[in-house]
């Protein structure tokens, strides 16, 4: 089964400083950033965006999370169109940034964790459990009443990774999960990574500068 599917993907963003292209009330030229992309990734597979920084690489995985809209082809989630069904795709799709700033600074990690599985509809008791395993899994358990203020880039980088995999995703994406994390929790990370899709038969799509770790992760 065809998990994601593009097809013919282009996107340009217009060049500039926006606030001056407002006052000068002119266009500027824009800059191409995908031109005609397409690939598929289906059931169980994982796969690598390899590339110089600037190719284009975490515009298409924001596409596919609907962070983003295409200008012209089409993006499939489990035969649903990120433009027109974007919250059915969102309810597949666990995404983990690359730079994570989204979390509530003065709540603790726990207490994010939790405000997260409410947005995602999980049942109060369900959601604390897993909540328990991931923290535990991710050696954040101890730092779990620290707020997020308090974390460190390593730490805050892993409830980032926690908090993609709280809804048990079928579609994982993930934008150099791994950059701020020392080797052995980033073994755990993919410990856990692999796990966690073999069970749902998910699948993954990574970013990373990283060719090892891409050459071990993906096919």
């Amino acid at each position: 089964m065809t998990m994601i599917a593009v097809d013919d993907l282009h996107k340009s963003f217009a060049a500039g400083d926006p606030l001056r292209r407002l006052l000068r009330r002119r266009s500027a030229p824009a800059r191409e950033v995908l031109r005609g992309v397409s690939f598929a990734v289906k059931e169980g597979e994982r796969m690598a965006l390899l590339g110089a920084n600037g190719a284009g690489k975490t515009t298409i995985l924001k596409i596919i999370a609907t962070l983003l809209l295409p200008d012209s082809g089409s993006v499939r989630v489990h035969g649903h169109d990120v433009t027109r069904q974007g919250a059915r795709v969102r309810g597949l799709a666990g995404y983990v940034l690359a730079d994570e700033r989204s979390f509530h600074w003065r709540l603790s990690g726990r207490d994010n964790l939790e405000f997260f599985a409410r947005l995602n509809d999980i049942p109060a008791a369900e959601g604390r459990a897993r909540i328990r395993t991931l923290l535990d899994r991710l050696d954040l358990r101890d730092a779990a009443g620290q707020s997020f203020a308090e974390y460190s880039t390593g730490m805050k980088q892993r409830l980032a990774i926690a908090r993609a995999l709280l809804p048990r995703p079928r579609v994982l994406l993930m934008d150099e999960p791994t950059r701020s994390i020392d080797a052995t929790h980033a073994a755990e990370v993919w410990s856990l990574v692999r796990e966690e899709l073999d069970d749902v038969g998910g699948c993954l799509v990574l970013v990373t500068h990283a060719i090892q770790e891409a050459l071990s992760l993906c096919g």
